[in-house]
């Protein structure tokens, strides 16, 4: 009769190491259009992120995030980095007959530096990668409305240094945003 025990895995030898390099630190970068000198768009970029919930701190700004992820936006590079905590090691199932393989296996993986083939838990890798790319789509759509934001607030400091502004009309059609501003000059 088999027994089912549970066993650790390090984590070295079920994620490569460009994939733990990657969940510990990916970057989102974002273009910032040049409709008023660089330093009031990042002041106006910086505010606005804040009042959207980002905690100032020497790293930059930090986006609410759950536990065990981190999104640190830097204003003057305009780049995001995301980090999601890898474990240690991780549990697996494994029937009794299997845990000498498993070990030996895992010996060969740590002294080889290379990671396991056909690593039991491999559904690991898949959904820690499935956390960072919910984490960048987050990260990304909460930075892209601030920045809509942001610019549309440029356009409208930009025409008022123009002329006297008479008429401001503003229309969205799906990714289409349409700012019409009318001057008196």
């Amino acid at each position: 009769m088999s027994r089912s025990y549970a066993i650790r895995i390090p984590i070295e030898v079920l994620l490569s190491e460009n994939l733990r390099n990657r969940l510990a630190d990916f970057r989102l970068n974002f273009p910032l259009l040049d409709i008023l000198p660089p330093e009031r768009m990042q002041e106006m970029l910086k505010k606005r992120l804040i009042e959207a919930g980002f905690q100032e701190t020497e790293a930059g700004l930090v986006m609410p995030t759950p536990t065990g992820q981190t999104a640190v936006f830097d204003p003057a590079t305009m780049e995001m980095r995301l980090s999601i905590a890898v474990p240690e090691a991780h549990n697996i199932r494994m029937y009794e007959e299997s845990i000498n393989w498993m070990e030996e296996q895992i010996k060969r993986a740590l002294a080889a530096g290379t990671v396991l083939e056909k690593a039991p838990g491999s559904e690991l890798a898949s959904r820690m990668a499935e956390q960072m790319a919910e984490l960048a789509v987050k990260a990304r759509a909460a930075v892209n409305a601030v920045l809509k934001d942001v610019y549309r607030e440029a356009i409208r400091e930009k025409a008022g240094q123009l002329g006297s502004v008479s008429n401001v009309s503003e229309s969205s059609d799906g990714s289409t945003f349409r700012i019409r501003i009318e001057i008196d000059a």
